[in-house]
């Protein structure tokens, strides 16, 4: 991992483990999503990178590897001092507290587009080096959670342009959707007003998007 420092190059360290996921870090720790066949993210201390302390639950699968790839997650920090680790292919968002700590588990599956998904997802389930990523990406602000979800269960209505809104405070309760206006993105964050996402095509091109016009 390299690190920058007012837009110059400030050093680098190794890491045992880690995905592309998101990835998140407080003043004195980083949360990176880092996946095992028992733990799903590391946390490194800021000040001594080699301490690199393996952490999170998983949903143990059949096999070691099948736990593996199944249990890749966004890691997500607040202001309170919460960590949440979103799966990208179970209806599930874990709490953690700022150590690492598990608090629970939120059930998101009576989301009608998550519900769909998961049912879509099971048809992958014999195969053991096979997954299905409903939600691609993740994002924490303002006390909510935002969910870059998929979308069909064909190649020809198969869509990634849904954000989700779910409210911490609430036990995760869907706030709202955001239909976006192109058919795929791989990523996005957002400020008081606007969405910022990334539109998956040739050549990078980030679409600014006013949220109260795309309710």
């Amino acid at each position: 991992m390299k690190k920058f420092h007012d837009g110059a190059f400030y050093g680098n360290f190794m890491l045992t483990n880690a995905n592309e996921n998101r990835f998140s870090l407080t003043d004195s720790l980083l949360f990176l999503s880092a996946t095992t066949d028992s733990t799903s993210f590391l946390m490194i201390d800021m000040h001594d990178t080699n301490k690199q302390i393996p952490a999170g639950e998983v949903v143990r699968e059949s096999t070691g590897i099948k736990t593996v790839i199944s249990n890749r997650k966004y890691i997500l920090c607040d202001k309170a001092g919460s960590v949440f680790a979103v799966s990208d292919c179970y209806p599930y968002i874990d709490q953690y507290d700022a150590h690492g700590k598990y608090i629970r588990t939120f059930d998101i599956s009576s989301i009608s587009l998550i519900k769909t998904s998961k049912e879509y997802a099971e048809t992958f389930s014999p195969y053991e080096t096979s997954i299905y990523r409903y939600i691609m990406d993740a994002y924490l602000a303002g006390g909510y959670i935002y969910l870059l979800c998929s979308s069909g269960i064909s190649d020809e209505d198969y869509r990634v342009n849904t954000i989700l809104k779910l409210s911490v405070d609430n036990e995760m309760e869907h706030i709202a959707t955001y239909v976006l206006p192109h058919e795929f993105y791989s990523s996005f964050c957002l400020s008081d007003t606007f969405l910022y996402v990334a539109q998956e095509v040739r050549g990078a091109t980030i679409e600014r998007i006013c949220i109260n016009d795309c309710n």
